[in-house]
């Protein structure tokens, strides 16, 4: 968890990267109600810029022509510098809380259990839709859980990048298999992520073979600017 920090006559600017960081914890990290609790009652910014890279990718893409997924914080003013110390200690600390945001929550009270999918998608929804490859064509691999189980899930999409599962069933054994069945599904969906930042890759690279007067090796391509556009970071 690499991170910087500078420093002017009157205030202070600290970079934090969630570029190695899990789609979970960068969903958690950059969610804007997050943000306001943290800066609550100070003139401090944050905000978040780059692109979510696989660590597959990582060798591949140059982040010195676009960095990767990062959170600025920032103040104005020197009365708010310390206050930036303790907001981004803070941060680092739930970084690695937001590792268990995926966990599933039972709710005793209603006999229900909770499952929550995240995925920080910076490609354009045209090369990777989270909805449709999660939920399927009307919500068709959710249908077929409840189907498999004779359960009921209640989907809710409590932001483009992350959604809530609510299972119900009289068996609680039943509900945690259904549990475990989504969290596969979960997996593979963002494995399917990584293939499709694949493909935008291969294409970055015949884009180049076409242009480039000679072979390059592989290593000499930059990657980075060359993703698919449209993959800019939603922070409503």
């Amino acid at each position: 968890m690499a991170s910087s920090v500078e420093s002017t006559n009157t205030g202070k600017q600290v970079i934090i990267s969630l570029g190695d960081l899990s789609h979970e914890v960068c969903v958690a990290a950059t969610q804007v109600e997050y943000w306001q609790q943290l800066k609550k009652g100070s003139n401090i910014s944050i905000t978040s810029n780059g692109k979510y890279v696989p660590k597959e990718f990582k060798p591949m893409c140059n982040e010195d022509d676009e960095p990767r997924l990062q959170l600025i914080i920032q103040s104005q003013y020197e009365k708010d510098n310390k206050q930036i110390d303790k907001i981004s200690t803070r941060i680092r600390h739930d970084l690695v809380l937001f590792k268990r945001y995926n966990e599933s929550v039972f709710d005793i009270n209603n006999h229900q259990l909770f499952v929550f999918a995240s995925l920080f998608n910076s490609l354009s929804t045209d090369v990777f839709s989270f909805e449709l490859v999660l939920l399927g064509e009307q919500n068709y691999n959710i249908k077929q859980i409840e189907k498999t189980f004779n359960c009921s899930i209640v989907i809710d999409e409590l932001t483009p990048q992350r959604y809530r599962f609510t299972i119900r069933h009289k068996e609680l054994v039943i509900m945690d298999l259904v549990a475990i069945h989504i969290q596969a599904l979960i997996k593979q969906v963002q494995y399917q992520y990584i293939i499709a930042f694949a493909g935008t890759i291969k294409q970055s690279i015949e884009r180049l073979e076409t242009s480039a007067p000679s072979s390059l090796s592989l290593n000499s391509y930059k990657f980075s600017n060359k993703i698919d556009e449209g993959s800019t970071i939603n922070n409503n």
